[in-house]
């Protein structure tokens, strides 16, 4: 749950981090759950400026 607290109001992205933490993910595993995220975030945004 303390990942979906770091990632604020993104609480479904968080969720995965923490899934993937609670099955027993690598580091590895979380650094590119996070990439991904912060990836997402881009796209939206850019998304939201060509509206």
């Amino acid at each position: 749950m303390l990942i979906t607290t770091r990632y604020g109001s993104k609480v479904t992205h968080g969720g995965t981090a923490a899934v993937l933490l609670y099955n027993g993910g690598s580091i590895v595993e979380l650094n590119e759950a996070k990439k991904q995220v912060e990836s997402m975030q881009k796209e939206v945004t850019h998304f939201g400026r060509s509206l």
